[in-house]
């Protein structure tokens, strides 16, 4: 029986076995720990648990034989990235929970261009729109407020304004397709950014309900926000109906709206990858 990452599967305990031990894809762990400083780093806490499976990152690497987590990228393309212009998407690239450099090696093969680096793509967009605005803060990729669908928005923007003002989001969805905004307290604050480059209601419902649980894992008194970055184009042709469920489902969150978000996203994209192939040899 063929297991996770094509390895074989024990068919009565359920574990999938490695080479020199098993591991349980049920819990995402080995069931017998690592050897003490064979692989750990001190500039990396992951690689501090001992029974962790590639260091809980198993779209970016791989574990071929259960001893240790190499990356799981093609050289070149490592090469490529890091010369990159455009420096956003190798940031939102190698930040991404559910996309990576073994991914991007794989799309430069693929005759169509992935929903997944899109939504990477709309992510760069924004990290560099949000740091052309922000002259009293910064923009940090996937930051962690704990576990759960809301522990990982994709970015956060932290005001730093300290006798400049306060911080103001614009653009913000009401309902019945109305648009205000929304002052923070002044002071430092956080905005919170789940990003969602696309038209399609189901996917935007999604991310309404990540940003609430993201809003729910704000403390009391904190001044920070969640907010679902939507394109304005694909949020005007939803349904009335489809926008005030969007804005339900948000909770305690927001609806921020982007001009040209998807079609900027998928510029982005398609010229990385068309100067990813070039730089490779994966032209078609």
């Amino acid at each position: 029986m063929i297991g996770f990452t094509a390895k074989e599967r024990d068919s009565e305990t359920g574990l999938d076995y490695f080479g020199f031990r098993y591991l349980s894809s049920a819990q995402g762990r080995w069931t017998s720990p690592d050897k003490p400083f064979a692989d750990q780093s001190p500039v990396d806490p992951q690689s501090w648990n001992l029974y962790s499976y590639v260091r809980n990152n198993p779209l970016r690497s791989v574990d071929d034989n259960g001893l240790g987590t190499r990356p799981a990228d093609d050289a070149r393309v490592n090469q490529f990235l890091a010369k990159s212009a455009d420096v956003s998407m190798n940031r939102a690239i190698l930040a991404s929970p559910n996309y990576s450099p073994w991914a991007f090696g794989r799309e430069l093969g693929s005759s169509s261009m992935s929903s997944s680096l899109i939504g990477v793509a709309g992510e760069a967009v924004m990290l560099d729109r949000m740091n052309s605005v922000s002259l009293f803060g910064s923009v940090s990729l996937q930051p962690k407020l704990g576990s759960g669908v809301g522990g990982s928005p994709d970015m956060v923007l932290n005001f730093n304004q300290e006798g400049f003002g306060r911080a103001d989001l614009a653009n913000i969805a009401g309902p019945n397709g109305g648009l205000g905004h929304v002052p923070l307290d002044y002071g430092p604050a956080q905005a919170f950014f789940e990003v969602k480059t696309s038209s399609d209601y189901g996917v935007l419902l999604k991310g309404a309900e990540q940003v609430a649980a993201t809003a729910g894992m704000i403390k009391p008194g904190q001044n920070a926000v969640s907010v679902l970055v939507v394109d304005q184009g694909a949020w005007g042709k939803l349904s009335t109906d489809q926008q005030n469920q969007i804005l339900k489902t948000a909770g305690g969150g927001f609806v921020q709206l982007h001009k040209n978000l998807i079609t900027d996203a998928i510029k982005r994209a398609a010229e990385l990858r068309k100067k990813g192939r070039e730089a490779t040899g994966n032209e078609q």
